[in-house]
């Protein structure tokens, strides 16, 4: 039969985790606070998009409405750039 010795394994386990320092135990979970940053960038991106449908590239959706392309990048277009 094998016998277990607590004794022995907490020395060994103080022995092994000296160096460590101990971190606090909470018990209840702690709400995260509003991120700045985070609705910064949300107010960014709707200013973006307000812009876009203002010059009308998108519509209220976010749909590009124009999808044609000028002459020079179409395909099967002869482009000479003056080089």
């Amino acid at each position: 039969m094998h016998e277990t010795r607590v004794g022995d394994v907490l020395r060994s386990g103080e022995e092994y985790n000296g160096g460590v320092v101990s971190t606090p135990h909470t018990t209840k979970l702690v709400r995260p606070k509003a991120d700045p940053h985070l609705q910064a960038a949300g107010e960014r991106v709707k200013a973006a998009a307000e812009e876009l449908e203002r010059l009308g590239i998108a519509d209220a959706a976010g749909k590009r409405l124009h999808t044609d392309l000028p002459t020079d990048m179409r395909d099967g277009v002869d482009r000479d750039f003056g080089g």
